[in-house]
C-alpha cells in the first residue's frame, strides 16, 4: 500500500516518473501477492498518470486491463481507493455502475 500511496502522492506534486516509478513497483507486489483490488487500482493510477503526461496509448494499456479483467462476479465486487481527493467505487448493484464520489460538500459525479 504504501507504494500505491507513493504514487498517488508523487502524481498530484506533478512528479510524473517517480509516481511511475512508484505505481509500477506496487503493480510488481500485487502481482506477487495476487492482491486482486489494490492491482485494479494501480492499473487505475497508472492510467492516469500516463494519461496526464500525454502518453495515451500507455494509459489506454493500464486502463484496458481493468476492463479485460472485470467480467463476471468481478464487475459487481467493490472495489474502493481514493484517487485525486476522489473515491472511487463499482457499486453492487444489478447493472454495474461507475460512479466517483467527491468529498462533502463537492458535487457527485456518474459515468
Amino acid at each position: 500500500r504504501v507504494s500505491a500511496y507513493l504514487c498517488t502522492y508523487f502524481f498530484t506534486a506533478g512528479d510524473y516518473d517517480q509516481a511511475i516509478a512508484s505505481g509500477e513497483h506496487a503493480l510488481a507486489i500485487t502481482t506477487a501477492l495476487g492482491d486482486f483490488p489494490l492491482h485494479v487500482e494501480m492499473n487505475f493510477r497508472l492510467g492516469q498518470v500516463y494519461h496526464a503526461i500525454g502518453a495515451y496509448h500507455c494509459a489506454m494499456a493500464y486502463l484496458g486491463r481493468n476492463v479485460e479483467s472485470l467480467t463476471g462476479e468481478l464487475l459487481y465486487a467493490r472495489y474502493r481507493f481514493f484517487a485525486a481527493g476522489f473515491a472511487f467505487h463499482e457499486s453492487s448493484t444489478e447493472t454495474p455502475i461507475r460512479s466517483v464520489r467527491a468529498p462533502p460538500g463537492s458535487a457527485i459525479v456518474r459515468v
